[in-house]
């Protein structure tokens, strides 16, 4: 079947169309779920759901750096055309979206400008419910995740909100006198996976260390302008607060220094240059 239909979705809907079938009469208000993920993702070339099937279309391949329809890569593109395929068979398709780094749930994962246009993409193309899986291990926490949180529930809300508004809503409120330098930093990142064009895809998900950590962020920590040093304003580390700039080497700059290893140091050279540009 799975020849025939093209997809190994095909023998799927039809296993999941029986039990559909089965449970009708007796739920006839529930629906009976199956995901389109990774080698079910390509819709069955016949095969189409029943009107109590909900099939959700699962994105871990795409590339989040940009977003799904933008055009700039076979990957998304591909995405494009099964949920396409998936929305011309079914009136119940659902969205399992990806939106953090599932290896390395700090490191950087710059897709907070693609949150916005990739929910309205979903909207057009017919989706009825969308989950954005974010961090489910059990210490919590993530690279930005509360403003990314806080981003996908204004668009959830709004697709329309502007995405410049809100992230600096969200900065001035929680980060106050930091909220200009972490902008900075964020507008950086972004920017700098969109000139050195890497996708922060599923590699990003399961590379140790990830693809985008390779194309240049440690460059943040150990660039010549020192980046990031303008974000010691609004934080202060562990212990009694630093009289003078000896103790806040040592309390600081010194403790991050001493913690890169040379494959940072190698891969901060071509940020150093470009930052110095800036």
């Amino acid at each position: 079947m799975a020849k025939s239909e093209e997809s190994e979705a095909g023998p799927v809907i039809s296993f999941v169309n029986q039990i559909a079938d089965a449970v009708r009469d007796e739920f006839p208000d529930r629906y009976i779920g199956t995901l389109a993920y990774q080698y079910t993702r390509k819709a069955p070339k016949t095969l189409v759901p029943r009107d109590n099937v909900a099939v959700r279309l699962c994105s871990i391949e795409c590339s989040f750096s940009e977003p799904l329809d933008s055009g700039s890569n076979s990957v998304n593109d591909r995405f494009v055309e099964d949920i396409n395929a998936w929305n011309k068979k079914t009136d119940n398709l659902f969205i399992w979206d990806y939106v953090t780094n599932f290896s390395h749930y700090v490191q950087p994962f710059p897709n907070l400008r693609s949150l916005k246009p990739n929910i309205r993409f979903f909207i057009d193309h017919g989706v009825k419910g969308l989950f954005e899986q974010g961090n489910y291990n059990g210490s919590g926490g993530g690279e930005m995740a509360e403003l990314r949180n806080y981003l996908l529930a204004r668009f959830l809300w709004n697709p329309d909100r502007d995405l410049d508004t809100e992230m600096n809503e969200f900065l001035e409120a929680f980060y106050g006198p930091a909220a200009k330098p972490i902008r900075d930093y964020i507008d950086f990142a972004h920017d700098h996976i969109r000139n050195v064009e890497i996708h922060t895809a599923r590699k990003a998900c399961t590379d140790n260390p990830p693809t985008f950590f390779h194309g240049g962020i440690p460059g943040l920590i150990n660039a010549h302008h020192h980046l990031y040093s303008t974000f010691a304003r609004g934080f202060t580390p562990p212990g009694p607060p630093a009289r003078n700039f000896e103790q806040n080497l040592k309390n600081l700059w010194w403790k991050l220094d001493a913690a890169l290893d040379s494959e940072d140091v190698y891969f901060r050279r071509p940020i150093s240059r470009r930052v110095r540009r800036r």
